[in-house]
């Protein structure tokens, strides 16, 4: 008997953010079998991710992989390798490579609400943490994962409410303003806090106050 053959083997987008697009995989089986995705370094280096894909039927394959190792940790951002191997019922192996190779970024920012903190990582690996303050009672942070739209330095944070809105906010400078969600809500310093993380995001408020939350932005030491 012949392996179950491995045809077409593609890969798209070649370059991706591991945390928002995850890639896919297409190609094809001749036969049904036992079928593993291994992602190694470009540089010749060991397989760094084995991710059993189960036994697939013979036909077309739409396989997606999220940075990550198999057992849910991010690999490190990178150029990476890829094969799909198999292995059918009589035990005839079969295994074909991507013609190139991909692009991995696993740059992530992570904000725990409840803790009032926030960590960067790339891959495995820590970069950066630090306490934050979030949203207040009524204007509260968004859950969810995002993106970066766009990024500003300097930046002036305006009111979208009204002057007579008791959630209006004169005109306040920072520094540096990540926007993750439309709508307004950015990553930024703010040069009118010193306090941060469990408790600093208590009550609503305005811009000046050490205990009063976000109107749904993150603040993030300046140094950070």
């Amino acid at each position: 008997r012949q392996a179950a053959r491995v045809e077409g083997l593609t890969a798209a987008p070649q370059t991706v953010s591991a945390v928002t697009a995850p890639i896919h995989f297409h190609f094809a089986l001749s036969g049904t079998a036992t079928t593993v995705l291994t992602l190694a370094g470009s540089g010749g280096a060991s397989a760094m991710a084995r991710i059993a894909l189960g036994v697939l039927p013979a036909g077309e394959q739409d396989v997606t992989w999220d940075g990550t190792d198999g057992n849910g940790g991010f690999l490190p951002s990178g150029s990476y390798t890829a094969s799909v191997s198999t292995v059918d019922i009589q035990g005839n192996a079969g295994r074909a490579m991507l013609g190139q190779p991909l692009t991995l970024d696993a740059r992530r920012i992570v904000v725990s609400l409840t803790r009032q903190e926030m960590t960067i990582y790339d891959g495995p690996t820590i970069l950066r943490h630090t306490l934050i303050t979030s949203g207040g009672p009524e204007t509260q942070t968004p859950v969810g994962t995002f993106q970066v739209i766009a990024s500003y330095s300097p930046y002036i944070m305006r009111s979208p409410w009204p002057k007579a809105s008791r959630l209006w906010y004169p005109d306040s400078p920072v520094s540096y303003a990540i926007l993750f969600k439309d709508g307004g809500y950015f990553l930024h310093d703010a040069p009118w806090r010193v306090v941060y993380g469990p408790g600093s995001n208590a009550v609503d408020g305005i811009p000046g106050g050490n205990t009063t939350g976000t109107h749904g932005c993150v603040n993030v030491p300046l140094a950070d």
